[in-house]
């Protein structure tokens, strides 16, 4: 039985509905053997990545009462993360029930896991490799028991505060008009300088 239960690999932060008052957020993965699952109350460990998919912190949850939901909402408002990171990957220990599609609960938080050292030097191999993407390893991870979920989008990110890819653009031909308008008085002011200087 394997430690990792499941994972979701280079998941986008703007694809996460992260809730809005008295509405909580979700964090919805999708396998076609289980369906649509909400990882919002996961355990385990999770790495955040920039836009180039460089890795650039490391954390786990799993102590105390956080679930992997809380600390990626806390590092979206942290100081000295919120524009570091744009994707996330995360390796959790609660497995999924099939019968109700719901995360396996731990007597005291912890998983029951059985298994040789040498399945649990595969499951930190496979964890490496599916991270990494070392270019001399021609074989990629090996999950045995470990289940991939793919990001799913909720049905409320739609509905959500977050700018539509039309708002985004809008702002940003805006942002582009200011640009021009600018370089074209510049344009001008140098002009009139040159005129000034002959």
């Amino acid at each position: 039985m394997p430690a990792i239960k499941n994972f979701g690999y280079l998941w986008d932060r703007d694809r996460v509905f992260w809730g809005r008052p008295k509405v909580e957020g979700t964090l919805l993965g999708y396998n076609p053997s289980f369906g649509k699952i909400d990882f919002r109350d996961q355990r385990g460990v999770y790495l955040l990545h920039t836009s180039e998919l460089k890795v650039v912190y490391v954390g786990q949850v799993g102590a105390g009462n956080q679930t992997l939901f809380d600390r990626l909402k806390a590092h979206t408002r942290s100081d000295k993360l919120w524009n570091r990171w744009r994707y996330f990957s995360w390796f959790g220990w609660r497995g999924v029930n099939k019968g109700n599609h719901k995360l396996a609960n731990y007597g005291g938080g912890a998983p029951n896991v059985n298994g040789s050292s040498e399945e649990f030097l595969d499951e930190i191999e496979a964890v490496l490799l599916q991270v990494v993407e070392p270019p001399l390893n021609s074989q990629g991870p090996k999950w045995k028991d470990t289940v991939h979920f793919e990001q799913f989008d909720d049905d409320q990110l739609r509905r959500s505060d977050l700018p539509s890819i039309a708002e985004k653009q809008a702002e940003l031909a805006t942002q582009l008009e200011q640009v021009q308008k600018t370089l074209s008085r510049l344009k001008k002011g140098l002009k009139k300088g040159k005129s000034g200087d002959a």
